[in-house]
This record gives structure tokens, sequence and C-alpha cells, in this order.
């Protein structure tokens, strides 16, 4: 095994030459568990799956964006799936996450972790 699979991000409290590789491999599942979920939401949005023909199809992709995201785990960045939904009316709107909502940079665990500090 020649390829080097593990995140050299360094960890602020602990100093710049600190390096866990078992940190690192649970914050690069953590962040595949997350894109994962978002995907699949949107999928269920758009009734359809990536890629995917249909005339029962709600939307259509538009790509992707960059979030970072604060929780217990720490800080995170996250690739957020971006598309267009048909609304109640039928007018195309931008789709919204509810898992992760919008301007939400920390998670509800980590804010209650803050608020009780």
């Amino acid at each position: 095994m020649t390829k080097d699979i593990a995140d050299a991000t360094p960890v602020p409290i602990l100093g710049s030459d600190w390096f866990d590789p078992l940190e690192a491999g649970v914050r690069r599942q953590l962040r595949s568990l997350i894109e994962g979920l978002l995907e699949e939401e949107l999928t269920a949005a758009l009734k359809r799956t990536r890629y995917q023909r249909g005339a029962a199809a709600a939307g259509h992709r538009n790509g992707h964006r960059e979030r970072q995201v604060l929780g217990t785990f720490g800080a995170v960045t996250v690739s957020v799936p971006r598309a267009r939904v048909a609304g109640a009316d039928g007018k195309p709107t931008e789709w919204r996450s509810q898992g992760l909502a919008a301007y939400q940079r920390p998670t509800r665990r980590a804010e209650a972790l803050i608020a009780g500090t």
C-alpha cells in the first residue's frame, strides 16, 4: 500500500507538530457520513437518484458548495449538494436541507456545550 490516506490537518490545541492518524480517519469518515446523509435527503426531495431520468422528477441538481460544520468532533468541511426543486406553486426554488439549516455552523450539541461553559 503506497497511497497515504492520512489527513495532515493540524490540531490547533496540540500544536502543529502533533498528528493522530486515528483522529484524522474519524474526521474523514464523519465527513463521508454527513455528505451521504445530505445526498440521500436530496434524492428523496427530487424523487430520483443522481443521473436517473424520468417524468416524476421534482427538480434538478445544481452542483455542490463547501460548508464548514463545527461539532463536538471538531471542525469539518463538507460538500453540500445544491438543487432546484419545484415548489407547491410549480415554480422552482432553491433546495434547503432540513438536517443542516442555513447559516448553521455549530451543531446543536456543540452549541449546548459552548453555552454550558
